[in-house]
């Protein structure tokens, strides 16, 4: 339960606006039902230059941290994608850096908006310490090491005919391409993911989170290549 922010050829003089307009959705972003607002149990960042992906993260909340948010940000400059996150996390007493999205693993990176509650069965790994997410991604390079999109599509797929999850809105990369992916199985005006472009780049994001920009839901089930 998160919000998610990726964009293409970020570049700080252009996209700072749209970046903190995203910090906002820390303290006012739409939430599920019956929960309090605040997306602030830790964030991160995620960027890839000339085909190599870095992350920086923090189990703390990211109002607390707004400093480092953009520091982090100015020093990056430019990167060919961005994936920024803010974590609501549906797994008490995990507020910490590991659990932070994005992750990173092969140099494939990726940020989720839901929870898969058996993902332990998914993974199939008794020695496994991480939680959902970071099993998500573990579960798609088993796939396929050789195109993410390939790798995550057959995740997907099985963790649809098996699997129990509340939504799998998607954020993840290979370096060269951004892809995004809305699925749910409840809760429709939370799970939401908008794309729109700002001066050659792609912006999606879990929400519209300016009116400067025109915002075009994604489709549910599908992935969507940026």
């Amino acid at each position: 339960m998160c919000r998610l922010l990726g964009i293409t050829k970020f570049d700080i003089d252009r996209h700072l606006g749209i970046a903190m307009d995203f910090f906002a959705l820390a303290e006012n972003g739409n939430v599920p039902p019956g929960h309090k607002p605040g997306h602030l149990d830790g964030w991160g960042i995620g960027w890839y230059k000339g085909g190599r992906g870095e992350v920086v993260k923090s189990g703390k909340p990211i109002t607390s941290e707004k400093e480092l948010f953009t520091s982090t940000l100015r020093s990056i400059g430019k990167a060919d994608i961005l994936i920024l996150h803010l974590r609501l996390s549906a797994w008490k007493g995990t507020e910490y850096k590991e659990h932070a999205h994005p992750f990173l693993l092969h140099n494939a990176m990726l940020a989720h908006n839901g929870t898969i509650k058996d993902y332990k069965d998914m993974l199939g790994e008794p020695g496994f310490s991480g939680f959902d997410t970071e099993a998500l991604l573990r579960f798609a390079l088993k796939q396929n090491r050789w195109s993410v999109k390939k790798a995550f599509t057959a995740a997907v797929s099985k963790i649809r005919e098996k699997h129990s999850y509340s939504a799998l809105n998607l954020l993840f990369s290979d370096g060269k391409t951004l892809f995004a992916l809305r699925e749910f199985t409840k809760w429709p005006d939370y799970y939401t993911l908008y794309e729109s472009n700002y001066h050659g780049s792609n912006v999606v994001c879990s929400e519209k989170i300016t009116s400067k920009l025109d915002w075009t839901a994604l489709p549910k089930g599908e992935i969507t290549a940026f």
